[in-house]
This record gives structure tokens, C-alpha cells and sequence, in this order.
């Protein structure tokens, strides 16, 4: 994987999670319904960064193993993406969001296709708090009225473990995806050598003065 789009990832991710240690800090201190609503929703929006992240490495792997027995339309829920023809007979695509619960099982059983060794447990109680917790995020952000705003104590227990179960899902799952996509890109980079080197070879062999002129041009390095 490249360094560079790794380091922005790692940053990505670290900026949301310490987002959430703040506020879970700011709630320790001072414990009110304002800190809380803070709470759930850098914790969600840390969720959904961590899914996003995952589900990049998945489209990675796709791209370098493009055999993979996924059918079209299985690639383009993955890139949440539909199509539309107009009246000219134009395709477009259109962005189309999942629901993050959706999205997670989406990516994770891609992901599990790609290497079976990929075994996310959605019995945890982490999967079913995740979900509670999404409805408690839509309705702090979309209130209909003034106890909408209102975190219970449960409500918040079930934010931190769900944070913490797919934080730690995401991470696994990204390790495995990682090592794999470095060892893909590892193994093309043998590949374009040897054959690199045997294009050399046989230029070199077949095609002497070319070769030297070649060499004498700058083109070539001199072995």
C-alpha cells in the first residue's frame, strides 16, 4: 500500500478517535446532556470514518486482484453507487449512502470473501448496541422534540461499547486486508523486474547495437 496514503489514513483515523477521548474526558469531568450529545456524535462520526477506511482497503484489494468473484452490482453497492440512463441514452452515477449497520456488513463480508480467514462475530453485544446506538445518533441529530436531546445513562453505555467493538473489528480486519495488499504489490513489483530484466536480456542478445546505443543515449543504466 502506498506510504503516503497510509500515513493520511492513520492521521484520518487518529484525529477521530481523539476527538472521542475528549469528549469522553469533557463527561468525566462534567457529565451534562450537551457533553453527552457530543460524545455520541464524535463517536459516530469516528464509527463512520473507521468504515470508510475499511471499506478504501477493500476497493484496494479489488483493484489488485480485480478476479475477485464479486458481480457488478456487488461493486457498485460497495461504492455506494447506482446508475441511471436519461432520455439520451446516457449512463450516470448516482452517490446512493447506506445506513452504516448495512455498510459494515457490506464491507465486512467483501471482505471475508477476499480472505476467509475473516471471521467477524455479529452475535457480540457489540453489534446490537452499534445498532441501538445509530438510532440515538438520528435522533439527537434530527430531534422532534426537547427529550429527544436527552442521553440516558444506558444509551451512552451502549455508544462506548459499540465504539470500541468496531473499532476493534475495523482494525483486525484492516491488518489482515494490509499485509495482504502489501504482499499483491510486493509480488507485481518481483514481477515487473524479472520481466524487466529479461526484456533487457533479450534486447541486449537479439539487438547488440541497439542495446549500446541505448546505453550510450542515457536510456538504459549500465549493468
Amino acid at each position: 500500500m502506498d506510504e503516503s496514503a497510509n500515513d493520511i489514513g492513520v492521521l484520518f483515523i487518529r484525529t477521530l478517535r481523539g476527538d472521542v477521548e475528549r469528549c469522553k474526558e469533557r463527561v468525566g469531568k462534567h457529565d451534562s446532556q450537551g457533553h453527552r450529545r457530543e460524545l455520541i456524535r464524535a463517536a459516530w462520526s469516528a464509527i463512520e470514518g473507521s468504515v470508510w477506511l475499511l471499506r478504501q482497503a477493500v476497493q484496494l484489494h479489488l483493484e489488485l486482484k480485480p478476479f475477485a468473484d464479486l458481480s457488478l452490482h456487488e461493486k457498485s453497492a460497495l461504492l455506494e453507487q447506482t446508475y441511471v440512463v436519461n432520455d439520451r441514452g446516457t449512463v450516470k452515477a448516482q452517490q446512493r449512502f447506506l445506513p452504516v449497520p448495512v455498510a459494515i456488513r457490506l464491507v465486512v463480508a467483501t471482505a471475508a470473501r477476499l480472505n476467509p480467514s475473516i471471521d467477524v462475530d455479529f452475535q457480540d453485544t457489540g453489534w446490537e448496541r452499534l445498532k441501538r446506538t445509530v438510532e440515538v445518533r438520528n435522533r439527537i441529530v434530527h430531534p422532534r422534540r426537547a427529550r429527544d436531546l436527552d442521553i440516558s445513562d444506558e444509551e451512552l453505555k451502549d455508544c462506548l461499547v459499540s465504539y470500541r467493538w468496531i473499532s476493534q473489528v475495523t482494525r483486525a480486519v484492516g491488518q489482515v486486508l494490509t499485509k495482504e495488499i502489501a504482499k499483491t504489490v510486493n509480488d507485481q513489483q518481483k514481477r515487473a523486474k524479472r520481466s524487466a530484466a529479461r526484456a533487457r536480456s533479450t534486447l541486449r542478445e537479439k539487438h547488440p547495437r541497439e542495446y549500446e546505443a541505448l546505453i550510450r543515449a542515457g536510456l538504459l543504466e549500465e549493468e
